[in-house]
């Protein structure tokens, strides 16, 4: 928790009085945390494993806003305001998560202001990110835009061996669609086409980039 993007600043003591109302919730990979329009009483932390944020269109097609890690929270929005969840949580993996609860985390707020200033800093970078998605939405063609996601997820996910970049998450092809905006069959045509090009290889599910050079040319393309 001291290395939290959110709880860092605070001392040992401050912790320990948030974490006295605190409790930890365990749930196994695909399980589902919350969905979208549930009610939103509480704020949530990622100590092991993997959240994907998403939402749903009414034909099924899932947009992925975010990939929660440890250290990471979600659920603030909702905490803050008092409404229903904006999202739907799910784990990607076997997930511990801690748990605050709304009637204790907002008057910890209002007597630690360093707090609400790192989750407004975390709020804001999370409007950030959701803006330059945007923009690669409108102004990208489909191949930077997989390219970008791909870099990204690289920069997090991966370890170098013999030379190539392994991406250590596996995220089925709607899943990456659903990062870029893409439907499912775009994502394997053009994850197809750069493994004939020898710009990307998979194994199991998970990515293998070849040619980092290269998937970052196409990344700056316009």
């Amino acid at each position: 928790m001291a290395a939290n993007e959110l709880f860092g600043v605070l001392s040992e003591q401050e912790l320990d009085q948030l974490l006295a109302h605190a409790h930890i919730l365990a749930y196994p990979a695909g399980a589902l945390i919350f969905e979208k329009h549930d009610p939103g009483h509480s704020l949530m932390v990622v100590l092991r494993g993997l959240v994907k944020i998403s939402n749903f269109s009414l034909e099924g097609r899932e947009a992925v806003h975010a990939l929660m890690n440890p250290g990471e929270v979600f659920g603030e929005m909702a905490l803050l305001d008092g409404k229903n969840r904006s999202a739907t949580a799910t784990a990607l993996a076997a997930t511990e998560l801690l748990v605050l609860l709304r009637r204790d985390f907002v008057p910890f707020l209002e007597q630690n202001p360093r707090v609400a200033v790192r989750l407004i800093e975390v709020l804001c970078a999370r409007l950030r990110q959701t803006t330059a998605t945007v923009e690669d939405g409108a102004f990208l063609g489909m191949a930077p835009r997989i390219a970008r996601a791909l870099l990204r997820l690289a920069k997090q996910y991966s370890r170098t061996e013999g030379g190539a970049v392994h991406i250590d998450l596996k995220l089925s092809q709607r899943e990456l669609g659903g990062l870029v905006g893409l439907a499912r069959e775009n994502v394997n045509r053009q994850l197809r086409a750069w493994h004939h090009e020898g710009l990307i290889r998979t194994d199991h599910g998970h990515i293998i980039i070849d040619d980092m050079e290269g998937l970052e040319s196409i990344a700056e393309e316009l």
